[in-house]
């Protein structure tokens, strides 16, 4: 160790042991007086606390020293405050499935973080005792002492690093950690969230049950992919309970077909039909029969984008952000504006066409 690094640790009081046999302890500086953790780690990637040295993920501890001294790696790392989600778990056995998508859709954005760098790095340690969920409910992932570097599925991981029926089949040494070895422990902790045991002893039920078993094949290559994977079917289950509770029985039929009430689809045919009536009864003075042909289906395809847009197809208005202003009012007008850029639009656009074609 440089004299510098000792001078360095030197600011650094212990004041706790938080894990006397891992070699964690919490500290306070002896200038700023504030808390942190320190760790003495004996297996250890000091490339990977390096990088996050330098490049901070959000919702992860802040590391600010990472010295290596005699086949030890000493880091001083931010100190979370709050409550580990093994606690909430042992209080509360199992989550509600709302309690359970926040949680799981805030610890995704931290993997997608992680396995966006280069080369990406896997944290082979998931499990509610390393989630800390703060008094204003942010998750955060915490303990990096067993992340790596994937390489692209080459060779086999070497040590056996993670826990007991949350690591992956791959952290036994039969193939090496890549993205899906995180979506392997993902699957393993929504099952106990939703029901207080691991798979193997029961599977949660519906949607949730598919992306478990999903995510926790034995196979790396027959889980999902990445990480958005995971997320985009999440996103599918919210899309269904949406629709259930909206009375959508058939999600890609147009909006007035989708629950399939015999007299809203009455009234939709008509309103089609009058669509389409009026867009190809259309004249256009001093025009080619191409160009009068383009301006009626165009304008029919105009009026159809206006009400599939009104209609919340496909959810189109949510994952836009309108329906996450509250005020009625204004939300309303921001409708109306964004349907009336729509008729503007298509009109630019058909001028454009014209001026090509003729």
């Amino acid at each position: 160790m440089r004299l510098d690094e000792e001078c360095r640790l030197s600011f650094y009081q212990q004041i706790a042991s938080l894990n006397e046999d891992h070699g964690v302890y919490l500290v306070q500086n002896i200038s700023d007086k504030k808390i942190y953790v320190k760790k003495i780690l004996k297996i250890y990637n000091v490339e990977v606390f390096r990088y996050l040295k330098d490049n901070p993920i959000k919702n992860t501890p802040r590391i600010y020293e990472v010295i290596e001294d005699s086949n030890q790696l000493i880091v001083l790392e931010e100190y979370i405050s709050g409550t580990t989600l093994q606690q909430i778990l042992d209080e509360q056995k199992v989550l509600k499935e709302e309690q359970v998508e926040n949680i799981i859709r805030q610890l995704c954005s931290i993997l997608l973080e992680l396995h966006k760098a280069h080369p990406p790095i896997i944290h082979r340690d998931i499990k509610p005792s390393n989630i800390i969920i703060s008094p204003d409910g942010v998750v955060k992932l915490i303990d990096m002492n067993a992340a790596k570097w994937s390489q692209n599925h080459s060779g086999r991981d070497t040590a056996l690093l993670g826990t007991v029926g949350y690591a992956a089949p791959e952290q036994y040494g039969f193939a090496s950690s890549c993205a899906q070895t995180d979506i392997y422990s993902v699957g393993i902790l929504v099952n106990m969230m939703l029901t207080g045991v691991l798979p193997q002893e029961r599977l949660a039920r519906g949607a949730w049950g598919e992306i478990i078993s999903c995510c926790t094949k034995m196979d790396p290559q027959e889980r999902y992919n990445s990480i958005d994977q995971v997320i985009a079917a999440i996103d599918h289950i919210q899309s269904r309970s949406k629709d259930a509770e909206r009375g959508i029985k058939c999600r890609y039929a147009p909006p007035g077909f989708r629950t399939l009430t015999p007299l809203t689809m009455l009234f939709a045919t008509g309103g089609y039909f009058l669509i389409i009536l009026s867009g190809f009864s259309l004249t256009v003075e001093n025009s080619t029969p191409t160009v009068l042909w383009l301006n009626r289906i165009w304008f029919t395809l105009i009026f159809m984008a206006i009400i599939f847009f009104f209609g919340n197809y496909m959810d189109i208005q949510e994952k836009m952000g309108i329906c996450k202003i509250r005020n009625t009012l204004l939300r309303i007008m921001v409708k109306l504006f964004l349907g009336f850029n729509i008729l503007i639009a298509g009109i630019i656009l058909l001028a454009i066409i014209e001026q090509i074609i003729t």
